[in-house]
């Protein structure tokens, strides 16, 4: 499984950034601009799960494998779809204190290429799906104020 990692700095203040990128079921919100639609299915928490419907992607589903408020980290992975290329996906995040309301989030991610990707296009897939949630998520906070 190749893997791949990216970090961002953003100019927010971690704690706002966490408590909107850790409501795994309020995705859509911040990352979709409210578009598409998502429902959760499971309790709040490890084990539930995330079902988006995005134009053109059809139904994705990822389940929250842990989430740990006090270190700041979660981990999900993809149990439904092949979004970007993407047969089989694991990702965990983390967010970092940079001080002075700044923060980084280190995306890292394994994934196998579906039948008729390459690995390197999902790569580049997924690292795009990251800078822009990255940038979403950023955008998001500082309007939420």
């Amino acid at each position: 499984m190749p893997e791949l990692t990216l970090q961002r700095e953003l100019d927010v203040p971690v704690d706002r950034a966490w408590s909107v990128f850790s409501n795994f079921g309020g995705f859509r919100d911040w990352a979709l601009g409210g578009t598409g639609s998502l429902e959760v299915k499971g309790e709040q928490g490890p084990g539930m799960i995330r079902l988006i419907e995005v134009e053109g992607m059809g139904t994705i589903g990822e389940q929250l494998k842990y989430l740990d408020h006090q270190s700041r980290k979660l981990g999900y992975e993809l149990v439904e779809g092949q979004p970007i290329g993407m047969a089989e996906y694991k990702a965990d995040i983390a967010f970092e204190d940079l001080g002075g309301g700044r923060c980084k989030i280190n995306w890292s991610g394994a994934y196998t290429a579906a039948d008729g990707f390459s690995d390197e296009e999902v790569g580049e897939n997924l690292r795009g799906s990251w800078e822009g949630m990255s940038a979403s998520l950023e955008a998001y906070v500082k309007v939420q104020g």
